[in-house]
Order: C-alpha cells, then sequence, then structure tokens
C-alpha cells in the first residue's frame, strides 16, 4: 500500500499562481494543505473552492514559518510546494512510485527555473534542487535566510529524476527587489560571522561569476534569456559583497562634518547638535579644526591591515582548529586536556563536580545553576545533593512527561528550584524528541541515531513534539538574570546548545557537558571555542567540565574590545 501524502503550500497573496498550484499538487496528494500568512486578495478563497485544508499565521521568516506547518500535516510523508511552483504530470508518477515503496527518508528535487517566461536548461541555474519531499517527523528547515534549506535529523536522502517548474522571475520589478533582500540579509550573516570583504571581491566579483555561468557552465546557450540570468547571478554574488563592504566601512557624512566643523550656541540642525562647544569662544562662533585624535585612531594599525588581508584558512584560530583536528586523527590528544590524563587515562574520575562547586561557593555563596536534561534528579545525578545541601537556586529543564513528573517529587521541598517541562534547543517553539516507548528513558534526544546506537530497536523509538526554549528564555522563565553554573546532558546536543549561548551576555563560571556522545570534529570546534572565552578544562569519565579563568577571561574581554574598536 503506498504511503500517503500531504502538499503543503505556504503563501500569501498569490491569487494569480495558486489556482494553478493547487491543481498540480492535487495530481499526486492525499491533503492539500494551505499554510497562510494574511492574504488578502482572494488567496484563501481560491483554496477553499478546491476543498483545501487551511491554516494561518503571521510569518517571521521562511524557515520558521514552514517548520510550523510541517508537524500539523495529516499525513506521514510531506511535500513543500512553493505557490509558484508546479507538479508536472511525470514527477506526480515518480513520486506516486517512490511513495509504494521508499528506499529513503527524503529526496532531492530538482527544478526547471523559467527566466520572463524563458526556460533555463543550462547556466548557474540548471542544478538547482531543493529537498522538499520528506518524512514529516524527520525533517525541519535549517538556517537564518530565505533559502533555509530542509535538513533530516536522521536517514537517508535520494533525489528524484524528474523536475518540478518554478517560475522563478515574472518581472524586473518583482526580482530586483527580491535579490536586494537576498543580499542583505547574506551580508548580516557574514558579519555576525566576522567575515570581510576586499577590494579584490568588489573589482573580480562579478565578471568571475558571470564567465562562470555563462561560459564554463553553458548559459550561452540559453540565447538572451541565459545571458540575463547569468548577468543577475553575478550581480547578486557582487552585491552580497557590497552590502557587507557598507556594514563594515560606511561612514556618516554628519559625522564627518561634524568632525570637521565645530559650532557653538544654538546649532542649526540635529546633525551639529552633538558636537562639543568651546567654552572660550563668542556663541555662534564657527571654527576649523584640523585633524583630531578620533581621526587618528581611526588609521588603520599594521595589525589590523594583516589580519584583513590574510584569508580566512590561515589565520591563527582555523590554523589552531585543524592542527587540533589532525592530531586527534593520529592519536595525540591536543583538546586542552591535562597531560597527566593523556598519559595515565586510569585517571579520570566519575565526577570532580563537588570539588569545583565547593571551590565556586566559597566565593559565591549565593551560586545559581540551571541543569539541562534533568530527567529526574535522581538517577546518576551529583547536582542533587549539592542543591539540597547548599540550598543552591536555579532551574532544571527535562522535556519528559514522566520523567518530569519524577522530577517534582524529587524536588518537591526545594521551593528554590523551578522545574520547566521543556527542552533546550537554539531557538524557541515545539520539536521533535526522539524517546522509547512506553517509558522515560536516559536516552531521549533530538537525533534518531543516538537511540540506535543505545540499541533502542525502530519499532521502540517514538516521538513526541516538545516545547523548547533557549537557554536565555529558560532564565527569564525562571526569573534568573544570570547563572554560575550551567550543566547539560542533551545526549549528543550539547554542542549545539553551547554554540546558540551569546557568551557577551551570559557567561557562567563552571559549563559541564557531556563530550563522550559528540563527534571528534564538533568536540574540537567546543574546546577551542571555550577555551577562548578563557575557559580551562577538567576531564571526566564521561563529561567535561569547563571553569572560567577569570583573568585569562577579562585579558580575552579587554582584546576582543581593543579589537573592535
Amino acid at each position: 500500500m503506498s504511503n500517503r501524502l500531504t502538499v503543503i503550500i505556504p503563501c500569501k497573496d498569490e491569487r494569480e499562481h495558486i489556482r494553478a498550484c493547487i491543481l498540480s499538487a492535487q495530481q499526486v496528494a492525499d491533503e492539500v494543505l494551505v499554510a497562510d500568512s494574511g492574504s488578502t486578495d482572494g488567496t484563501l478563497e481560491t483554496a477553499r473552492e478546491f476543498g483545501c485544508r487551511i491554516i494561518e499565521r503571521e510569518y517571521r521568516t521562511s524557515g520558521d514559518f514552514k517548520n510550523w506547518a510541517i508537524p500539523q500535516a495529516a499525513h506521514e510523508w510531506v511535500l513543500i510546494l512553493d505557490a509558484d511552483e508546479r507538479v508536472t504530470p511525470a514527477l506526480a508518477d515518480e513520486i506516486r512510485a517512490v511513495l509504494a515503496a521508499p528506499q529513503h527518508d527524503g529526496y532531492w528535487i530538482y527544478r526547471r527555473n523559467h527566466f520572463l517566461g524563458h526556460p533555463i536548461r543550462f547556466g548557474p541555474w540548471s542544478n538547482d534542487r531543493c529537498l522538499r519531499l520528506f518524512r514529516r517527523d524527520l525533517g525541519r528547515y535549517v538556517g537564518p535566510t530565505d533559502h533555509a534549506e530542509v535538513e533530516l535529523s536522521s536517514g537517508t536522502v535520494g533525489r528524484l529524476r524528474e523536475r518540478m517548474t518554478h517560475y522563478t522571475c515574472a518581472s524586473y520589478a518583482q526580482y530586483l527587489p527580491k535579490l536586494s533582500r537576498y543580499a542583505d540579509v547574506q551580508s548580516q550573516i557574514w558579519l555576525a560571522e566576522g567575515r570581510r570583504t576586499h577590494w579584490g571581491q568588489l573589482l573580480f566579483r562579478f565578471p568571475l561569476r558571470f564567465f562562470q555561468g555563462y561560459v564554463l557552465r553553458l548559459g550561452v546557450l540559453d540565447g538572451t534569456a541565459g545571458l540575463q540570468v547569468c548577468a543577475l547571478v553575478a550581480y547578486m554574488s557582487w552585491l552580497k559583497h557590497s552590502y557587507l563592504w557598507q556594514l563594515q566601512n560606511a561612514r556618516d557624512w554628519r559625522e564627518l562634518e561634524c568632525s570637521s566643523l565645530q559650532v557653538t550656541g544654538e546649532p542649526p540642525g540635529p546633525a551639529i547638535a552633538s558636537a562639543p562647544s568651546r567654552q572660550d569662544e563668542p556663541s555662534g562662533s564657527l571654527s576649523i579644526s584640523t585633524t583630531s585624535d578620533a581621526d587618528k585612531t581611526q588609521r588603520r594599525t599594521l595589525r589590523a591591515l594583516r589580519h584583513r588581508w590574510t584569508p580566512h584558512w590561515l589565520r591563527t584560530d582555523a590554523r589552531r582548529h585543524w592542527r587540533n583536528v589532525a592530531f586527534r586523527h593520529i592519536g595525540i590528544q591536543r583538546c586542552h586536556t591535562p597531560p597527566i590524563i593523556t598519559r595515565e587515562p586510569a585517571l579520570t574520575v566519575r565526577s570532580c563536580l563537588p570539588f569545583v562547586l565547593s571551590h565556586e561557593l566559597l566565593q559565591n555563596p549565593r551560586l545559581t545553576f540551571m541543569q539541562i536534561g534533568a530527567f529526574d534528579g535522581a538517577q546518576d545525578d551529583d547536582l542533587r545533593e549539592l542543591v539540597e545541601k547548599h540550598k543552591l537556586r536555579g532551574v532544571l529543564v527535562e522535556p519528559q512527561p514522566a520523567a518530569f513528573a519524577r522530577l517534582e517529587r524529587t524536588y518537591r521541598d526545594q521551593p528554590q528550584v523551578t522545574l520547566l517541562r521543556a527542552a533546550i534547543a537554539e531557538q524557541e517553539g515545539t520539536r521533535a524528541l526522539f524517546c522509547k516507548r512506553g517509558e522515560a528513558s536516559m536516552v531521549a534526544s533530538f537525533d534518531r541515531e543516538h537511540l540506535r546506537r543505545h540499541n533502542v530497536p525502530d519499532h521502540e523509538i517514538v516521538t513526541q513534539q516538545v516545547a523548547c526554549h533557549t537557554v536565555e528564555s529558560a532564565l527569564r522563565a525562571a526569573g534568573l538574570s544570570h547563572i554560575n553554573l550551567l550543566q547539560i546532558d542533551a545526549e549528543g546536543y550539547d554542542w549545539p546548545i553551547i554554540r546558540s549561548i551569546d557568551f557577551s551576555q551570559l557567561r557562567p563560571h563552571i559549563l559541564r557537558f557531556e563530550y563522550r556522545h559528540m563527534r571528534a570534529v564538533d568536540a574540537d570546534a567546543c574546546l577551542s571555542q571555550l577555551a577562548d572565552l578563557g575557559y580551562r578544562f577538567v576531564v571526566e569519565s564521561r563529561d567535561i567540565i569547563a571553569h572560567l579563568d577569570a583573568t585569562r577571561a577579562q585579558s580575552r574581554l579587554q582584546f576582543d574590545r581593543r579589537a573592535s574598536a
């Protein structure tokens, strides 16, 4: 028997496209689910005429909106179809054949893009593909841009031979603002990652990208339409770097004017209102200043110029990362582990937390904490005794209902402890948690493979939709402004949680996480980041305790401030 399929169509004000899109979807769909974000042009009336199920919510980002819609599908398999896309009859036949006996948990679908009505068969759009057909409980969109892509939490991905039709560009008036928005979002991401652009990118990016699409990828064979597509793709590539240069180097003409013309008395406008006045000059006088000390500090130092021109893969952090990875592959431990542990692995102990925490309590008796993945607070938990003995204030987070009920009984006599029935992830919302059927399990995880590695058979693995907090939102829910101890037991999800923390705002003195379920490359990245922030490490048999070196952290903070200035 063939698996049943829900086609999800996210849309807003798509009256021109929605009718044809629904008709193409009904060739293969057992359910058509229209996810609308505030249409006012008659889109929903057309959808109701065709018997579609409609859900509505405000739009924030593309990935967030689709992730809200996916769990509401009625069937196990979903196909995401934008309003300007069409399922061809050949593609519908292939999808039905695949769902009759699926070999994978998700499928890439290639798209035949159209530019102003012309199909584009070559050039930079020729291999455009997206993961759109997948199991509902395994796939979610990941990424902050409008081009967020689906990632499966487990399973394999195949690809379909037939293509869907995509009417990419209907007019320049519609397409150019979209290019500008995409470039702006991408430049913001690059800026947050610390990436820089330079004159070489601005000079050569457009011609090289155009040559790649028009000549090397045969865009010339698509005629005049292909010429314009290659030019637009090259323009967007160049525009991203231009936006990034603007964010990093653009100057406000009003500030420049204020630095050279200083007016005392009543200023003629807001741009000069902030200019400092001189007490020894009469009111209303105008003076021309020479180069100020602030202008001199803006001149680039040799160190700043060297950092700007050094390729990313040659910078210190990148070299340190790949050095650690290489040493791990040849059996040499270079992840900030104390040398005695490297020479004598048998010396590792089950838990050093009581000793580290006791030292911290001597300096801060009002220590606060957060424990992620608290389970029942009793089994294999060396934090509970410390909390009860010292009456520590904090928050315990556990998403499984059965485990949370036992956790409430464990801490019923500790009113200073807040309990949250939720999981911790990179963003707030809901997410599928993989658990063992019929009981609360200490191996519950966002990764199905984690349960399989613990010998839980597939027929015993079930999913639960759990509420998700970020670390910061969980603190707000508990009424805490900061924490001194953060303990993470997220069954293989520790690094994504640590990576999502804003350490400029929240920097716990003690951070404990379970490293034995982490990939080697994730462990290296995690330890490298924490070391850069001033942490030093105590290695236990299953966990790593990162303890903040206050002197080193202060030096690092001062260095970052000088670098940003």
